[in-house]
């Protein structure tokens, strides 16, 4: 798997964590739009690698306060 696509997981209130394997290098638009109780995102690569992933428009937008858990760091919203 390399990407997400657009509205991928759109709306699904009751997700609170995801893992995205680094082998992801896109995030569709919307993909996680309307998760609000998303709180924790486990990306397997290092903070560097998640800054380079594509990353649609609104693609987190609806989400709640999250942390992204890299490999050698984490990243608040």
């Amino acid at each position: 798997v390399t990407a997400l696509g657009e509205k991928a997981f759109a709306n699904k209130t009751s997700i609170t964590t995801v893992y995205i394997p680094k082998t992801i290098t896109k995030l569709g638009s919307k993909s996680f739009i309307g998760c609000y109780s998303l709180t924790n995102i486990t990306y397997q690569g290092t903070s560097a690698q998640w800054n380079t992933v594509v990353k649609g428009t609104e693609w987190n937008a609806g989400t709640g306060h999250y942390t992204i858990y890299c490999t050698n760091t984490g990243l608040s919203k």
